[in-house]
Order: structure tokens, then C-alpha cells, then sequence
């Protein structure tokens, strides 16, 4: 037969065994923290792509290479459309602009720049901005949040 025990031995059974204020104090934070990711805005960083085959290939060529043109004119152009006609496709095929679907492109491929450790700086340069400041004004604008802290590792 066992003997009732006050105190516990975390999940993975390594490290000590949490007394009874300590078990309480981290049942309340793990509580605490279930309850903010329920509350937390989530944060789109995933690309749709069009069935469309003269939108899909802009919209592979910008996930290629995203700083390579900033405005949708020169974009279209590269891929022989008119920007109307990329502009309605944007909306018909994926309910976006294609500023917006850009942004989501950048965000995402930031994300992967940051996991590989690079600098802010050098992340910013790579997606094609003007300075280190413009690319947070965008990530702030669009995350509610500045690069340093949803980018944190």
C-alpha cells in the first residue's frame, strides 16, 4: 500500500517533488496560462495559394522571392496581366488584396528568417525594406506586436 504523499513528482518523473504550495502555485499558472492562449488573438501566418494557374504562378514567384517588386503594378507586369485583372483575382481567389496576401508572405518568411537566428536588420534587408524601421512599423501594424517580441524565439 502506498502512503498519501503531499507532494508530487513533476509529469516527465525528473526533478524534485513539488510540495503542496508549490503544486497549488503551478496548477494556478498553468491555469493562468490556458486561460490567456484561449483569450489570445490568433495570428494568420499561413499563405493560401489560388487554383488559378496565372495567379498561382504570381503567387509562387512572390513566396520565391518576395522583395523582389513592393507593388502589386510591378508584379503583374512581370507575369503579363493587367493590375486590375491580378487585383480581381486576388479577391475572387483567395477574398484578399494582394497588399494583404504579401504581408502574410513576409510575415511568414520573417518567421523563418528568425529561427535561423539572423538580425533584425538582416531580416528587414532580405524581405526588401528600406530600413530596420519600416519592417517593424509593418510587423507592429499587422501583429499588434514589435518584431522583437513576435519574432522571440
Amino acid at each position: 500500500m502506498r502512503s498519501r504523499s503531499s507532494s508530487t513528482r513533476p509529469p516527465d518523473g525528473r526533478g524534485p517533488s513539488l510540495g503542496g504550495a508549490a503544486l497549488l502555485r503551478e496548477r494556478r499558472l498553468s491555469a493562468l496560462v490556458l486561460d490567456e492562449l484561449r483569450r489570445a488573438l490568433p495570428v494568420p501566418l499561413g499563405v493560401d495559394l489560388p487554383t488559378d494557374k496565372r495567379l498561382r504562378a504570381l503567387c509562387e514567384a512572390v513566396i520565391d522571392d518576395p522583395g523582389r517588386h513592393a507593388r502589386l503594378e510591378a508584379w503583374a507586369q512581370a507575369c503579363g496581366a493587367s493590375p486590375r485583372t491580378v487585383a480581381r483575382l486576388f479577391r475572387s481567389e483567395l477574398g484578399t488584396s494582394f497588399g494583404q496576401w504579401r504581408q502574410q508572405v513576409l510575415l511568414a518568411r520573417a518567421v523563418t528568417l528568425a529561427a535561423r537566428k539572423l538580425p533584425m536588420a538582416s531580416i528587414a534587408a532580405e524581405l526588401g525594406y528600406a530600413s530596420p524601421s519600416a519592417f517593424s512599423a509593418m510587423v507592429r501594424r499587422s501583429v499588434g506586436a514589435p518584431p522583437s517580441r513576435f519574432l522571440a524565439s
